[in-house]
């Protein structure tokens, strides 16, 4: 199915800067000139989104190249721009540069070209022509605003060929059986769910963190979590760790002068396990705040509003049997840290979401991934929504279950 209403990874020039916070893009579709309204909040500098008032035209200039998405604006005024930029970076024309920068897809339409038991695969193509391969999972199918059934068969209630909507988010393509470069957090017939359980990133105070969801969809990707610094005012045992390995090189994630705030949200108010230097090196979590650990970093990684930053690195520290730290290189000799689970992480195609990170890694292996921007003083710059070592695809004769590649898909 094409879809005529959005665009992806688009390359256009900055054609005109008419205030701060604003600008018009330029780009071709199909030999005829096209344009696309920016506002600052949509921009990102090196996968961060500006904060509120900052001023667009610190970063941008006239004739200037960026990437963006965008969606088709509906009935627009004659001499209005025809698109409505959802979000742009510059672009890199540094063939050297490991660092791949991306956005998700939200509400875009598809159609159905494979069903399993509880997941099957999307196909949606562009006006620019590209593919997108989509891989859903039942529990996040949607009919007419309700969840379907658990105890049906997704074919008893999908069919092939049918068309519906969704969001989704990247992911490795050699890393399933489906060969799909995109995962759905969502996949609706009719109505969409009102309330998803996406991390809402722009002006929502962190004591309503866990009330904020995606109703409102004039929100959009910033800074929330204000609540995370360093353990009286010292650095955390992972960037104690940068500095000693990378010294000068390593961004420094924490702030010296900041005292510890007790978090009251993101579940973690006994998060000592991954912040405080103890006796000893792998401490194991409660069950239970890990559980609600995990449940709400799925709210920032299934965000598929944000800017996924793809790029390699090398495992920093395994934290823990569940938990552990990379150091990815952003640019040359720039380095940052990204906090990743088990369960979004991959060895030779085989998902580890069962195994103990303590017995796979060691500090050092090299790793490539997908992240998404942490909350503000946060432990790490990044959080990882899939972490590979792998270097080819899954095997055709792999004895591993369907279902075990299948949840081994980014955190559902």
């Amino acid at each position: 199915m094409i879809c005529i209403n959005f665009l992806h990874g688009v390359t256009g020039e900055v054609a005109e800067i008419p205030s701060p916070y604003k600008a018009i893009i330029y780009f071709e579709l199909d030999g005829v000139l096209q344009t696309a309204y920016l506002k600052s909040q949509r921009f990102y500098k090196n996968g961060k989104h500006l904060c509120d008032n900052q001023n667009l035209q610190k970063f941008l200039k006239i004739g200037y190249k960026v990437k963006f998405s965008c969606h088709l604006i509906d009935n627009p005024d004659p001499g209005q721009c025809q698109w409505f930029v959802t979000s742009c970076w510059r672009h890199n024309d540094d063939k050297d540069t490991r660092l791949v920068m991306s956005t998700g897809i939200m509400n875009v339409a598809g159609t159905i070209i494979d069903l399993k038991q509880r997941h099957g695969t999307l196909l949606m193509t562009d006006l620019l022509g590209t593919e997108y391969r989509v891989h859903f999972l039942a529990s996040k199918v949607y009919l007419f605003g309700k969840r379907v059934s658990s105890s049906k068969p997704l074919s008893s209630q999908l069919h092939i060929d049918d068309q519906v909507y969704f969001d989704a988010i990247p992911c490795f393509p050699e890393e399933n059986r489906h060969n799909c470069n995109w995962f759905a957090t969502c996949v609706h017939k009719g109505k969409k769910p009102e309330k998803l359980s996406y991390y809402v990133q722009n002006k929502v105070d962190s004591k309503d963190l866990l009330t904020a969801v995606e109703a409102d969809d004039n929100l959009v990707g910033n800074e929330v979590l204000d609540n995370f610094s360093t353990i009286n005012g010292s650095p955390t045992h992972c960037q104690q760790q940068e500095i000693d390995i990378l010294e000068n090189a390593v961004k420094q994630t924490g702030n010296s002068n900041e005292e510890f705030q007790s978090p009251e949200i993101f579940g973690v108010s006994d998060m000592e396990f991954l912040t405080e230097e103890t006796s000893s090196k792998h401490i194991e979590p409660h069950p239970r705040l890990s559980a609600k650990m995990l449940q709400e970093l799925k709210m920032v990684t299934n965000n598929p509003r944000a800017v996924f930053a793809t790029t390699e690195g090398f495992i920093l520290e395994i934290l823990n049997e569940e938990y552990g730290v990379i150091l990815g290189e952003f640019k040359r000799n720039i380095f940052q840290t990204i906090l990743f689970h088990r369960s979004n992480a991959f060895l030779f195609g085989m998902s580890l979401a069962n195994t103990k990170l303590t017995e796979i890694f060691i500090d050092g292996d090299r790793v490539r991934f997908i992240a998404v921007d942490a909350p503000k003083q946060f432990v790490c710059d990044w959080i990882a929504i899939q972490v590979s070592v792998a270097c080819h695809g899954l095997a055709e004769d792999s004895d591993l279950p369907e279902e075990e590649i299948t949840e081994g898909l980014p955190l559902e």
